[in-house]
């Protein structure tokens, strides 16, 4: 399930899986991070940035998920 911070900022599913992503936020010792919650899906998607809003528009800039074919 999608996480309560990932609803609540608005994240796209993955781009490869359409499944919802994990976001943890930006602590006083990491940094924000964004991946895909689904451990079958490849490429595991992730995305680490210094602050919440840059790792929130690196993980939301890109190709929506399209589904299967």
């Amino acid at each position: 399930p999608m996480s309560d911070d990932a609803k609540r900022e608005g994240l796209l599913p993955c781009p490869f899986c359409g499944q919802p992503p994990y976001f943890k936020p930006k602590g006083e010792i990491m940094d924000a991070r964004i991946m895909c919650d689904n451990t079958a899906c490849l490429p595991r998607v992730y995305v680490w940035a210094p602050t919440n809003a840059a790792a929130i528009a690196a993980w939301n800039r890109r190709q929506a998920y399209g589904g299967a074919t």
